[in-house]
């Protein structure tokens, strides 16, 4: 996040005001009252933390589409069989 995406996001003078994360050990703690860097980081950049359990299909199935669908659009192959320097269509 911190060498990714925030230095992206300042290039292109884009700005998260919320994110939506799992309760993985990775973005949170099982600890009452605990701290997690990850979340003290987001704190320090404003950005609002919603945390929910992986097995909320409500939540995560329309994310999961979201990035799908930008895969499909955005990342697309830059070569095709036998042809070189095409985009695919």
């Amino acid at each position: 996040m911190r060498f990714k995406i925030m230095p992206l996001l300042r290039t292109f003078h884009l700005k998260i005001d919320h994110i939506v994360t799992n309760k993985s050990q990775e973005f949170s703690t099982a600890w009452e009252r605990g701290n997690h860097k990850y979340t003290d980081y987001l704190h320090k950049q404003n950005i609002n933390s919603i945390v929910y359990s992986a097995d909320h299909p409500e939540v995560f199935q329309p994310l999961h589409e979201f990035t799908s669908v930008l895969m499909n659009r955005f990342y697309q192959p830059v070569w095709h069989e036998g042809d070189r320097f095409l985009r695919s269509a």
